[in-house]
């Protein structure tokens, strides 16, 4: 799967780990196919430039840097996954192990566990490579992708211990490298004044249902009958809005929802919210966009589910989802859930102080995540990886 993917998590985290890593004295490459995390077909151009569109593109190697990674992207004739073809894999594979001999790496970082994957893998081992897995979700049940020599990298303590648990895999945590330039300066921001908070946005990112889209238009139903002055700002991801229509939670519909497309100026995003809103009914890996809110201030209304109690520190209590939800995400909440979480919504919203307690707390329960701590973090693990002293300064 590409990593210049802008929807995807686990695309984000690795991609982030690697342009770390190219700056702190590392030769960062990443070697994929022109494959995204979308529901549809998504324009190569748009995203790896017109020459990706081309109509020999597919079989070739596109190449581009972006933050110090070289990102040589196999182009493929579908960015839908389920697309690759058995032709396709295969000249895939060739053109790996000529990447292989070319560079020659020390450590390759990968997150998958599909045959294709699995002989890439194979592959960089006999090459001399050690292999390190991102483990970022729950999601992988099998139990004979590690190999003896391989090593593992979690962002969270919770998936360490599911892994540990479940599959008998020893992780290193290595939580999100977070960008600062997706952060709002302490001060600024319309949430930073209180006669400007309630211009800002209850923010929600990425409509999905697993993420707790049932609540969430329970909540936006609340507020335009009772609270017309609340605005929701919901940001789409993998899910265009005509799948919303016809699952009949067509929120952009709303009057108090601005709808917009994703967006990579998150600063921009968090400068104009006033609450993020993470309700997930899956047990998340971590929480980049809880720790990136905290960090900018912003209060954060999120579950119990996976890694979010963890992402949210010493901040506030996480809220209960009902385990009907749980067991099936297109279940809309009870009435007493919806009580729970619009009160409080309602109680940030209101009271001038209570925002400002939970101001404070989040910028301060998120100061273990900030950006030079998980950047030396990261540094640090694979310096060790690499055979390297964990001082990047030695």
């Amino acid at each position: 799967m590409c990593l210049l993917d802008p929807v995807s998590g686990a695309a984000h985290s690795v991609r982030t780990i690697l342009e770390t890593l190219a700056q702190n004295g590392f030769s960062s490459f990443a070697y994929t196919a022109s494959l995204f995390d979308s529901n549809d077909e998504v324009s190569l151009a748009q995203f790896l430039g017109k020459n990706a569109s081309a109509p020999d593109a597919p079989g070739k190697l596109l190449r581009t840097t972006r933050n110090g990674v070289e990102h040589i992207v196999f182009l493929t004739k579908s960015s839908r996954g389920t697309s690759l073809n058995a032709e396709e894999q295969r000249s895939m594979r060739t053109k790996w192990q000529a990447q292989l001999e070319r560079l020659r790496p020390d450590i390759v970082l990968s997150y998958g566990t599909s045959p294709l994957s699995r002989a890439m893998q194979t592959a960089a081992r006999k090459a001399g490579a050690k292999v390190v897995f991102y483990l970022g979700n729950q999601e992988i049940k099998e139990t004979d992708f590690v190999r003896p020599g391989d090593t593992g990298v979690s962002p969270s303590k919770h998936l360490a211990a599911h892994y540990k648990e479940r599959l008998g895999i020893e992780t290193a945590v290595i939580n999100p490298v977070i960008d600062p330039g997706r952060l709002v300066p302490e001060g600024a921001g319309l949430a930073a004044q209180a006669e400007t908070r309630k211009l800002g946005f209850v923010t929600f990112i990425n409509p999905l249902p697993h993420k707790g889209l049932t609540l969430l238009a329970r909540l936006i139903q609340r507020a335009r009958s009772e609270r017309p002055d609340m605005r929701f700002l919901v940001l789409e991801g993998r899910m265009p809005r005509r799948i919303l229509q016809n699952m009949k939670i067509d929120i952009a519909a709303l009057p108090n929802v601005w709808f917009l497309p994703e967006q990579q100026d998150m600063a921009a995003v968090y400068a104009r919210t006033s609450v993020l809103l993470v309700p997930s009914f899956w047990a998340e890996g971590f929480g980049r966009s809880v720790v990136e809110a905290q960090l900018s201030g912003i209060p954060v209304l999120a579950s119990t589910r996976g890694g979010l109690p963890e992402a949210l520190g010493e901040g506030p209590q996480p809220l209960q989802v009902p385990q009907h939800c749980i067991d099936n995400h297109y279940a809309f909440p009870d009435a007493e859930t919806v009580d729970r979480w619009w009160s409080a919504l309602v109680r940030l919203w209101d009271d001038d102080d209570s925002y400002a307690q939970a101001s404070a707390l989040a910028r301060s329960a998120a100061r273990p995540y900030a950006p030079n701590e998980t950047r030396a973090r990261a540094v640090a693990h694979f310096r060790l990886v690499a055979g390297l002293t964990a001082d990047a300064s030695r």
